[in-house]
């Protein structure tokens, strides 16, 4: 019994071993841990000790997208990739509004690769800018390549940066194109990435809800023509308060004009009313801050 106890306890251990065991090309294979990139941007959104100024829902929250590309590098008669016999890189694609600067940089960096490493890889990073979300146009392409067995690594990332001059929705568009040493396709794949509303000052459009009413400040379109302003008045800021009050009997709001400010969701000189809908409550600092400050570089 002594004897089995010792056997079991010997290949437990063995077991361990060989499971904590990694190879040099194993290592090569696993994605790359710095794939999770956030950009941090100096907006409003990111004070998170204020609650009423954080919602999970920001669509203007810059994050890495995964792409897969497949290709195959066997003979085939029909034309069509085998997915038993491929390979595949996966790219970790981004668009970085760099604030403050009118720039965007756009990176696509290999993360992974499934079975052989292919020998050359093509980047066409494209720029796409759009007036509403959902929709976009091709303004600019950068081009870029990785060959030879110390270029096509994980890690290896291709960025480049990239005026705007007008607001809009942008993405990033990445094509990959991937050869063989004789310079033929074995594969392409594209992907975007998420839109981004940025002024022209590359700053991110601040996101931002009423912790009371539940109102969130919603996106403007990025061709509004400028109109002039209507007035506002201090009967109109009075007005609101007591319409809002009756609605949310309840809300913390200090209406002190210290502390508390109504902004336009539609600014006046881009068309805004002074209805109900078209209003909602901001601390000062973040009105006067952030909000304003994307407005005056609003184009």
């Amino acid at each position: 019994m002594k004897t089995f106890k010792k056997v079991m306890l010997y290949s437990f251990l063995f077991s361990l071993l060989v499971s904590g065991f990694v190879t040099p090309d194993a290592l090569a294979q696993t994605p790359d841990s710095s794939v999770n990139i956030k950009t941090v941007h100096d907006v409003a959104m990111e004070v998170k000790s204020d609650p009423s100024l954080f919602n999970p829902n920001n669509p203007n929250e810059v994050k890495a997208q995964l792409e897969r590309a497949y290709f195959d590098d066997t003979a085939s008669d029909s034309g069509n990739i085998n997915k038993m016999d491929q390979g595949g890189v996966v790219f970790s694609n981004i668009l970085i509004p760099i604030d403050g600067t009118g720039t965007v940089r756009l990176a696509s960096k290999i993360v992974s690769f499934i079975g052989d490493k292919p020998h050359r890889i093509d980047f066409d990073l494209n720029l796409y800018r759009g007036v509403t979300r959902g929709s976009g146009t091709y303004v600019k392409t950068c081009t870029s390549s990785l060959s030879g067995i110390l270029g096509v690594q994980v890690g290896k990332e291709i960025t480049c940066d990239l005026n705007i001059d007008s607001t809009g929705y942008y993405f990033l568009e990445a094509k990959h194109t991937i050869k063989n040493i004789f310079g033929m396709t074995l594969g392409t794949s594209t992907s975007q990435t998420s839109q981004y509303l940025l002024n022209t000052k590359a700053t991110l459009y601040p996101f931002v809800s009423d912790p009371y009413s539940g109102k969130a400040m919603t996106e403007p379109r990025a061709d509004w023509a400028y109109t002039g302003s209507i007035p506002w008045t201090s009967t109109d800021r009075g007005n609101f308060i007591a319409e809002y009050s009756r609605r949310h009997p309840n809300n913390g709001w200090n209406w002190s004009g210290e502390f508390t400010e109504i902004h336009h969701i539609r600014p006046r000189q881009y068309g805004g009313t002074n209805d109900y809908d078209n209003l909602i409550p901001l601390e000062k600092w973040f009105h006067q801050g952030p909000v304003e400050g994307w407005w005056r570089y609003y184009k």
